[in-house]
């Protein structure tokens, strides 16, 4: 190349075979080819399952990870060659880290428990020991606050560890290390062409077969990702791998025998330049900022890395114009404004603009609360959706299942141990790729060493802002890389200092039986998660439905029969167990209102404590007479919410049920009081739990706290909203007191009014679209754009009920300032003007919706009327003239 600088002369190595020869190659090593497939097969298929995130992807990883390194031990076992093992700092930190998980999940004694977990006796106070005697749940000490997630991480640490030191074994050549970089080539350029093609040709479902319970193809190119932002990441690891190809296949031959390898592959350059341009318009496509920017900041350090040792020729050049030309062309003809207003968020120069809704800021400030009680040794792995809700004060829909920052979920469920370990490892493989970059020793090495940077780079920062080292299949190919950086930052020390260990032959068979015995038990798990997914899946179709999150309906037996089947294989999924209790209860308060003998739930509850029965005999006995063949349904529910929380102590609903259920344990059961207040320490936000505990207060006679609990209640969300909007209409409470006691949002006068409006009471109706129109002229009036237009646009139907007319222009003038070009809004205005027969305003609206949507028919009639009562008006008008002089 022109302009190598010295530091990249090649010193005595060879630029074809490498810095290290392999003793063996892959083709004739039985062995080696499997080593080789399954990391292989870790790179291109791990992402078709759903990323890895599906139970199928965690199954495929460790069944991969383990298979690939009983290849390589067996092979070192079976091989007369002596045993090589490749040191690292990676050794010690992977050993922490193993030993920082099992610790979380071993039984403490009390001392050392109150140690690693200062704040659990304060948190869970049933679980701890307490007055000689006090009735407790039982005894809690596992730093983990979720041992069957944190027992799963455990498993899934062990396959990344095998999967990454496998590869550091394999990797002997620096074709190694090509051929990783191509696997990474090829893997994201097929999910990248597949992406673009499901989007296109969309029919919701992923691969046009699986329907996902919350998710669909239809609004952005996702590829067989769940979340828009993960597929980017993937893309924009493979930036550096797609030009370095391209790089590669524009150099110039630096021997006869490279000279002779390209001869067989005349399109390369080609194939490579339109690889790339195909990632690059399927990342854009993707519609994800974090992602766009990534795959920027990805070919800015591969690039700028090149540029600097002067790689880029002037075909590379030509190659990227060419290939921006084709992207443009492509968002010209599909998808040009739908990424242009993504991407005008990072011209906005606000982050109000960049997270709308606010939920980023408001998880990171959550999890930064939770740390500060769980810095010690961390609330457990894969604890994190169960930890953060107890310190979000603004609950929403949304359920934060990783902490949006891999270093905060890092840092508190696993400590400050797991932060400093994570620092480390990113201090190492920073210095890996700094000196694998300043001391290459050939242009070739270099070349690799800069897509390997770029990639990684991207894992660190986007990481910052998104969960991606929680993703399995971008996890496995970052490791990959790792591992390449390690190798090439070793080939760049002088050959004297090897760092390679030769164990005893005898420790690579027990290490051998090791992977072999531990692999039973890593497959048991995900094995169960993966049979259990699709009957999970069945079950939130059924509870993410627009009726089941109404109330409308309930689980039929097919629901509850999937939910039994998903605590048949994972007989810990506290939230399985914790929605079969629900059922139950929900379903025996059913089955009591319809019998002769109505008792609600509580009050067999209040009777069967009020006669302080001397047995758990004359109990049962009570509760047959009373009851009948229906409280099986309550020892159920008692059976599985004891399971929720032994699963999980910190479901704060679990707690509310037992207050329900206490009864049932006689004597010696928790006293109602004390569950309430277990409930409201873990979770003091949630709006059943709140429900709860006024309930409980209204009982004890203390009425303000009652209201004050409800009024906290209301305001959680439209769940609890619709309890208490049910409850108020069946007692016909009067609207002017809820709206004076309980100041209900936006949201909640929508339920409200829904509601009310069912029951036919015209003066009830009227006070509450008052209430509406004016908080809705506040609302909206601190808004802008889309979100403003829309509010404006609900309010012009609140003030047709209202009979104001004028008013009811004036809403839609407002949002269409806003949103000129919303359907929605010309739609209306048109159909409005037409009413009031100002038919040329109305003519005009229509045929602007009617240049959008030429085959609707309803707004064919709508404008065919507005025009002939244009021509009827305008003839009218001229009847009406008077005569002109002769």
């Amino acid at each position: 190349m022109k302009n190598m600088p010295s530091s990249l002369a090649i010193r005595g190595v060879s630029p074809l075979t490498g810095p290290i020869r392999a003793p063996a190659e892959a083709g004739s090593d039985p062995w080696l080819r499997i080593v080789d497939a399954g990391l292989a097969l870790t790179i291109l298929v791990l992402p078709w399952c759903m990323g890895g995130r599906h139970p199928l992807g965690e199954l495929v990883l460790v069944v991969l990870a383990l298979v690939s390194s009983f290849a390589w031990i067996a092979r070192q076992c079976l091989s007369a060659e002596k045993i090589s093992w490749f040191r690292s700092p990676a050794d010690a930190i992977f050993l922490a880290a193993l030993a920082l998980v099992a610790l979380q999940l071993i039984p403490l004694p009390a001392a050392m428990f109150d140690l690693l977990s200062p704040k659990t006796r304060e948190l869970l106070p049933l679980w701890t020991a307490g007055a000689q005697g006090a009735p407790r749940l039982g005894v809690w000490n596992q730093v983990s606050m979720t041992p069957g997630s944190t027992q799963a991480g455990l498993i899934l640490l062990l396959a990344y560890g095998l999967l990454f030191f496998t590869a550091v074994q394999r990797t002997r050549r620096l074709e190694d290390v090509e051929r990783v970089l191509r696997w990474v080539a090829l893997s994201v350029t097929l999910m990248a062409g597949f992406g673009v093609v499901q989007y296109l040709t969309s029919n919701g479902k992923f691969l046009w077969m699986y329907k996902h319970p919350f998710r669909d193809t239809c609004n952005a190119v996702t590829g067989m990702y769940i979340n828009k932002n993960h597929f980017a990441h993937l893309l924009a690891l493979g930036i550096g791998p797609l030009l370095w190809c391209l790089e590669r296949s524009l150099r110039q031959p630096q021997s006869e025998l490279e000279r002779v390898g390209r001869r067989g592959q005349p399109w390369s350059k080609w194939l490579s330049a339109l690889a790339l341009g195909i990632v690059l318009f399927s990342g854009l496509m993707s519609l994800s900022r974090g992602g766009a920017a990534m795959i920027g900041l990805a070919a800015l350090v591969c690039g700028g890395a090149l540029y600097a040792v002067g790689a880029l020729s002037r075909k590379f050049v030509l190659c990227t114009v060419g290939i921006a030309l084709l992207i443009g062309c492509s968002l010209a003809i599909h998808g040009h404004r739908a990424v242009a207003d993504r991407l005008e968020d990072y011209t906005a120069g606000s982050l109000d603009a960049l997270d709308r809704d606010g939920g980023r800021r408001k998880i990171w400030q959550a999890d930064g609360e939770a740390l500060r009680d769980y810095f010690v040794l961390g609330s457990g792995v894969g604890s994190h959706r169960d930890v953060y809700p107890k310190y979000m004060p603004e609950t929403t829909e949304t359920e934060f299942t990783h902490a949006e920052n891999g270093y905060l979920q890092i840092a508190l469920e696993t400590g400050m141990p797991g932060l400093a370990l994570l620092l480390a490892a990113l201090g190492y493989v920073a210095a890996w790729c700094y000196q694998a970059l300043r001391r290459a020793r050939s242009p070739r090495l270099f070349a690799c060493a800069a897509a390997v940077s770029a990639s990684l780079v991207v894992s660190v920062v986007h990481s910052l802002i998104d969960f991606v080292w929680y993703i399995p299949s971008c996890m496995a190919v970052t490791l990959v890389l790792v591992a390449c950086a390690f190798r090439l930052r070793q080939w760049s020390l002088p050959e004297d200092r090897p760092p390679v260990w030769t164990p005893p032959r005898w420790l690579a068979w027990a290490a051998c039986g090791g992977v072999a015995t531990a692999g039973a038990w890593m497959v048991a798990l995900p094995l169960g998660a993966t049979a259990a997914a699709p009957h999970w899946d069945a079950y939130l179709e059924f509870a993410l439905s627009p009726d089941a999150r109404a109330g409308r309906v309930e689980a039929n037996a097919e629901v509850v029969d999937h939910l039994r089947q998903v605590v048949a294989w994972i007989p810990g999924d506290a939230r399985a167990h914790l929605r079969l209790a629900g059922i139950c209860l929900r379903h025996f308060e059913r089955l009591q209102a319809e019998s002769p003998n109505a008792m609600p739930l509580n009050q067999i509850r209040d009777a069967a404590l009020a006669s302080r029965f001397a047995s758990r005999g004359a109990l049962d006995g009570w509760l047959s007479r009373a009851i009948g063949e229906h409280r099986r349904f309550l020892e159920l529910a008692l059976l599985h919410t004891h399971r929720a929380l032994a699963g999980c102590p910190l479901e704060g609903e679990a707690y509310t049920y037992l207050a329900e259920l206490c009864f049932l344990d006689g004597a010696d059961g928790v006293p109602k009081a004390a569950l309430v207040d277990a409930a409201l320490r873990v979770r003091p936000y949630s709006g059943s739990v709140l429900l709860c505990a006024g309930s409980d207060a209204a009982l004890t006679h203390d009425l303000p706290l009652a209201l004050e609990y409800w009024r906290r209640a209301f305001q959680t969300g439209p769940e609890a909203q619709r309890q208490f909007v049910d409850l108020w209409a069946t007692a016909q409470m009067p609207v002017a007191v809820i709206l004076q006691a309980f100041h209900p949002d936006l949201a909640a006068v929508r339920i409200l009014d829904a509601k009310y409006s069912q029951l036919g009471q015209t003066d009830q109706v009227q006070a509450i679209l008052a209430y509406y129109a004016e908080l809705g002229q506040t609302t909206a009036g601190r808004l802008s754009g889309a979100d403003g237009a829309g509010i404006w646009l609900e309010l012009h139907d609140v003030y047709r009920r209202l009979e104001n007319p004028q008013e009811e222009l004036n809403a839609l003038r407002r949002a269409l300032a806003l949103e000129p070009n919303d359907f929605r809004i010309h739609h209306a205005l048109g159909t409005l003007f037409c009413g009031r027969q100002q038919f040329d305003e109305a003519e005009q609206h229509l045929r602007w919706c009617i240049e959008r949507r030429p085959n609707d028919e309803q707004l064919k009639v709508f404008l065919a009327t507005a025009v002939k009562g244009r021509i009827d008006t305008a003839r009218a008008s001229a009847s009406n003239d008077p005569a002109p002089w002769p």
